[in-house]
């Protein structure tokens, strides 16, 4: 027999009995009981359910002939542009080069000292190439997209440029440093045709360019406030343009700074007397040209000799000579007021009065720059 009392939720009392009768007289009569406590355990987890994952569709695979145009890779290449001179073959620098696309797109370089300019990572198309230099356009060349479709990274293309003149390549340098002067304008005068052009000298470098037309002669001479340039002369006379690009040519110039004295070295007179030689004395061109470009400046014209003779005489002479030339620079439009004529005769020599070469460098002209 047997009792199951609920005691709370998945708590029982248990109470069991049981009698048992002895079947023979070796035995005896049994009584059994117990008393407990059942419980379930461990607790019943529930099966979870699996969420069902959404299946994706596979993507679809074009077939090559079904891909759009602009899903296409795109093509770009460098193009080299080689810029020559149509009488040398030589390379040009300083070209304006002008890549134009068939929808209107440009691309501007200019070409460097060995002719060439690179436009990097173009696309493919329809392009038309030109340049100018000189106010004097180049030949033109195209691309198509065929060029596009060969193996290399690099389209190479060629134009040429034709201009009669020569080109002046100039350095405008410091007499006394040797360094190039930037700043400068340069006067480049055609005396044969009578026609003037202008460049300006660069910064470091102190280059400037021009071109100059043939079987002609120039005279070039520099502008800087506070320096006096030299006047250089050339001539493309009897050169062949077919053979000559590029003339070169140094236009040395001096700072002119107050109380600062410039040797003269090309201003000569007649043999033993004070005439000046105005033919052969072209730093009295350059005297001039300096005081109009500096129209507030003064300066003492000095006169100096070697010691050979008389010290009166020698002082005499070299004030005569002195005052020859501030009477030439006057007569040429520089005022009075702006020049003193002084004699040194033999007192300041910058040489040795011993030899003949010394006692030429002693006899001399200076100009000095009062303010």
């Amino acid at each position: 027999a047997g009792v199951q009392a609920n005691l709370f939720k998945d708590a029982f009392i248990l109470a069991t009995t049981e009698y048992r009768i002895k079947l023979s007289n070796s035995l005896s009569n049994q009584l059994y009981y117990s008393i407990g406590i059942a419980t379930s355990f461990p607790k019943r987890i529930k099966k979870q359910v699996p969420i069902p994952v959404e299946k994706k569709p596979e993507p679809e695979i074009k077939k090559a002939s079904e891909i759009k145009k602009n899903e296409e890779p795109i093509i770009q290449k460098n193009i080299l542009v080689n810029v020559l001179d149509e009488a040398t073959a030589k390379p040009l620098q300083y070209v304006d080069v002008l890549l134009k696309s068939n929808d209107g797109n440009e691309y501007h370089a200019v070409s460097n000292e060995d002719g060439k300019v690179i436009f990097n990572q173009i696309k493919a198309g329809e392009y038309t190439i030109s340049g100018r230099l000189n106010k004097i356009d180049a030949t033109t060349t195209s691309i198509t997209t065929n060029d596009f479709a060969i193996a290399t990274n690099q389209i190479i293309k060629d134009i040429t440029h034709n201009d009669p003149r020569f080109t002046l390549v100039g350095n405008t340098i410091e007499l006394a440093t040797k360094q190039g002067v930037g700043g400068t304008q340069v006067t480049i005068t055609n005396q044969t045709q009578s026609s003037t052009a202008f460049a300006n000298s660069q910064a470091g470098s102190g280059e400037f360019r021009s071109q100059l037309e043939s079987e002609s002669d120039f005279s070039i001479v520099g502008k800087k406030a506070s320096y006096i340039s030299n006047i250089e002369n050339l001539s493309t006379k009897g050169l062949n343009r077919s053979a000559t690009l590029y003339v070169k040519l140094q236009l040395g110039i001096q700072q002119a700074a107050a109380g600062k004295t410039i040797i003269l070295n090309k201003i000569f007179f007649e043999t033993g007397k004070t005439t000046l030689n105005t033919s052969a004395s072209s730093d009295v061109i350059k005297l001039i040209q300096f005081l109009k470009d500096n129209p507030t400046t003064k300066l003492e014209i000095q006169g100096h000799t070697d010691n050979v003779g008389n010290l009166v005489a020698n002082n005499k002479l070299s004030q005569l000579r002195a005052n020859s030339v501030v009477n030439y620079l006057v007569k040429n439009g520089i005022a009075l007021q702006r020049l003193i004529a002084k004699g040194y005769g033999p007192l300041m020599p910058i040489a040795e009065n011993i030899t003949k070469e010394g006692k030429a460098q002693n006899r001399r002209v200076e100009m000095k720059v009062i303010e």
